[in-house]
């Protein structure tokens, strides 16, 4: 009975796919006519749900009793042996957990958007990647929208010339992928404006005063998957600084682990231990989270306003005048709600989330 749904077709049928193999082997004779005659499925299952000789429903019954205790088995083999033996899963959990795959689907759409929205909305020519590692944007969006602004890539000097040569080997011509400001610089030895201002972290390739960064103008800085490697003073120095450089108008567009979830204080959500050794596995333990909630995080960004040099007084040399700058939120995601909106087709449960639900993701404008 359980393979009927299947074999017929029905959306709502469920994913046992060996359960037709033992039938045929115990029921060669009916085997025999399915196959057979023409018709002989919906005839069975005609009979099998008969009002008067059958029970009405009893084939979407089995169909939804197969699904429901296939997922209870789900459940127990991630949200249990993943969670409780972290230090052996973690080195496959890439592979094979899903939610991983559609938490990096979700981030990259939602901070795609955020650059769509800057290029197109909000008059932002200016793009900083914060930590670029082999983020693309410059020369998607680039191409997508040529001379609507200038990309900058900063991220540790190793990693920028990796990204360089990676580059000039895999897009070409050069004209149809437009080449970003690549910035080397160590941000735990340097600061984000310096880096961005001084023309000798820049590389060779597109140093030069035609590609400085211009503090004047309104910038989308993305912070893509960086904030929870590094201890909260980092990160308050990280934002500080931005400030320094980041015109009215401007954005910062970041996600970060849930500090309650860090610290411990709330069960821990399914995947986290597991994600959490991986990470640590590769040399980049989390160190740092905000608290998940929308005052928490408006509070802790308002409690890094820079009194900063005045960008146009700055960048003409001339003596500089102090001018305060602030975050303001525009745009708080929990992971449910970014997952309603970037994985739609996915429903959400909070025992076997379709994503990573312990990162949320945070836009601020500069005021």
């Amino acid at each position: 009975m359980g393979p009927v749904s299947r074999e017929m077709g029905h959306p709502n049928a469920n994913d046992d796919d060996l359960a037709p193999l033992l039938r045929d082997k115990l029921m060669p004779l009916r085997m025999w006519w399915l196959k057979s005659v023409p018709g002989a499925m919906k005839q069975m299952r005609g009979a099998l749900e008969h009002k008067k000789l059958g029970v009405p429903g009893v084939v979407n019954f089995v169909d939804a009793r197969t699904k429901w205790f296939d997922q209870q088995v789900q459940v127990l083999y991630i949200n249990i042996y993943f969670d409780r033996c972290p230090a052996v899963c973690a080195g496959v959990v890439n592979f094979v957990d899903a939610r991983v795959v559609n938490f990096v689907d979700a981030r990259t759409k939602w901070f795609d958007q955020q650059v769509q929205a800057a290029l197109t909305q909000h008059c932002i020519h200016q793009v900083v990647a914060v930590a670029a590692g082999f983020d693309t944007r410059a020369y998607r969006f680039g191409a997508r929208y040529p001379g609507a602004a200038r990309f900058f890539e900063v991220d540790l000097p190793h990693a920028s010339a990796k990204k360089q040569q990676l580059v000039q080997q895999l897009l070409q011509p050069e004209a149809s992928h437009p080449r970003p400001v690549f910035i080397g610089a160590d941000l735990s030895k340097v600061s984000l404006d310096q880096a961005l201002l001084e023309p000798s972290y820049a590389a060779a390739s597109t140093a030069g005063a035609a590609v400085g960064f211009d503090p004047t103008q309104p910038t989308l800085f993305t912070v893509e998957g960086l904030v929870y490697y590094l201890p909260t003073a980092a990160v308050r120095q990280l934002f500080a600084s931005l400030l320094r450089v980041a015109a009215p108008g401007s954005r910062v567009a970041f996600d970060f682990l849930h500090k309650q979830v860090l610290e411990g204080s709330v069960p821990l959500p399914p995947a986290y231990k597991v994600t959490a050794q991986s990470v640590a596995n590769k040399g980049e333990p989390f160190i740092s989270g905000i608290d998940n909630n929308k005052e928490a995080l408006a509070a802790f960004m308002a409690g890094i306003g820079s009194s900063a040099a005045a960008p146009a007084a700055a960048a003409a040399g001339t003596p500089q005048q102090q001018q305060h700058r602030e975050f303001k939120l525009v745009q708080f995601m929990t992971p449910q709600e970014m997952a309603a909106a970037q994985l739609p087709h996915l429903q959400w449960d909070d025992k076997l989330p379709p994503m990573l639900s312990f990162y949320s993701f945070a836009a601020f404008e500069v005021l």
